[in-house]
Order: C-alpha cells, then sequence, then structure tokens
C-alpha cells in the first residue's frame, strides 16, 4: 500500500454540517439521505486514494499525524461534487487538511450510492488518518493476509492515548528521540488486543509506546457489510523532549 498501508482511514460518521441537514439539498446539490440508501457511495480501491494525498510539503524531521474528517458528495456516475471537511486530531494543520480534501476531489473511483436499484447522489462519511512517516516503513505489514474490510479501525481521540504515553527514564537522560510506527490489532469490540513494533527506536521506546497503545481502549473496529471485523491499526508514536 501507499502512503498509509492497512492503516485506519475510513470510518463512517455523522460529521458537522452534514450531521445536522435536513433537507435534501446541501449548496444546491440535491442527495438522498444516509437512511434512504440500499447501498452506501464507498471507494473502490483504497491504494489509489491513499496515493493521491500528497504531503511531500510537509517538514519530514517533525512527526505529523492525526485524522482528518471528510463528507464527500458523489453523483450517481460516482463523481465527487464536493467535499466538506469536519474536525481533526493530532497534529494535523491547514495543509493536511487540504491535502486530503485535494485527494478526495482528485479521486476517481468512486461507486455511487442506491436507492433501491437506482443510484442516487448521496454521501461518503469518513475521516482518514494522515501520517508523514515514509512509504518505506508504512508500506510493511504486520499481518501476512489483508483483512477486507470496507471501514478503517481508529482511535477515537489521539490526545487521550498520547497521555499514556510514558517517556522512558534512560532515554529521556540520554536525549534519545524519536518515531516508534505500531501496528495495533483492534477486535470486534473496538478493544487492543496485540501489537507489534513495526519501526523500532530503542526497546525503551517501543515497549512505552507498545504499553500505550494497547492500555488505550477507546478503538472504533473496522466494519465489512456494516458488520465490525478485526483489523490493524497503525500508529506513530512521537517521543520528542521538549
Amino acid at each position: 500500500m501507499k502512503k498509509i498501508l492497512g492503516i485506519s482511514i475510513f470510518v463512517l460518521l455523522f460529521l458537522g454540517v452534514v450531521r445536522t441537514v435536513s433537507a435534501e439539498k446541501y449548496k444546491g446539490f440535491k442527495y438522498t439521505p444516509r437512511e434512504k440508501l440500499k447501498q452506501f457511495p464507498k471507494m473502490e480501491n483504497f491504494d489509489n486514494f491513499y496515493s493521491l494525498i500528497d504531503i511531500s510539503n510537509i517538514n519530514s524531521s517533525v512527526a505529523v499525524y492525526g485524522t482528518v474528517m471528510i463528507d464527500i458528495l458523489i453523483d450517481k456516475k460516482g463523481i465527487p461534487l464536493t467535499v466538506v471537511p469536519g474536525n481533526t486530531e493530532g497534529t494535523v494543520d491547514q495543509r493536511l487538511i487540504d491535502a486530503v480534501v485535494d485527494a478526495a476531489l482528485k479521486y476517481d473511483g468512486y461507486i455511487a450510492g442506491k436507492k433501491k436499484r437506482k443510484a442516487v447522489n448521496s454521501w461518503l462519511e469518513s475521516f482518514v488518518f494522515v501520517s508523514n512517516v515514509p512509504d518505506s516503513i508504512l508500506n510493511f505489514s504486520p499481518v501476512d493476509e489483508f483483512i477486507q474490510h470496507e471501514t478503517e479501525p481508529s482511535a477515537t481521540n489521539i490526545y487521550d492515548l498520547m497521555r499514556l504515553v510514558r517517556y522512558p527514564k534512560y532515554e529521556r537522560e540520554k536525549g534519545i528521540e524519536g518515531i516508534v510506527l505500531v501496528g495495533v490489532l483492534i477486535d470486534t469490540d473496538g478493544r487492543a488486543v496485540q501489537a507489534k513494533v513495526i519501526k523500532s527506536v530503542t526497546e525503551g521506546l517501543d515497549n512505552a509506546a507498545k504499553y500505550a497503545v494497547l492500555n488505550y481502549q477507546n478503538y472504533i473496529p473496522a466494519t465489512q457489510d456494516g458488520k465490525p471485523v478485526a483489523c490493524w491499526l497503525m500508529l506513530p508514536i512521537n517521543f520528542q523532549i521538549h
């Protein structure tokens, strides 16, 4: 996979203005409400979407990661009409938001939602996890078999997770910093059941990162056909002495 591998990227949510709109029109675009859909809109190929997220202008020496929530209005031909960014978490700034929105508008592999058997305009409600951790690292999967899923697992609050990170005394005293990339298996109940270090820094930082992701238990599981499935989530844990 490119840029973000099987990192938790898509979770269906009702967000921002879309969540509160009761009429079947948004900025002049007509759409069918989600509750009336027989088939939800979706992306045909996640890898192609990931490859369009350009964060090359972000300073690679600084760990940038987090979620950008977006709603994409897809027309009956599978063409994106508009993208509405919502809340963000993590170290996300406007550059990352713009990169995700731009990718969502450029992507041409959407599958339209359907009302009965007819394709209609409808909203794809998602959030995207973005990180500037190098592709060479993120192209590694901790599992041999890809788990089919439509929406990705996620941490509901990055800040709460980061509060569980404890900087080891030895590494702090020696001034050792770095990014530990951890793969964490999220079960169908949203619990972290297994963690593997994908990018190591030191044993102390690795263990501190694993401790944090395993003890944070407020994850959202991935889904397939509307049902939760166990799936891996990639999390970069940044250790930086302030």
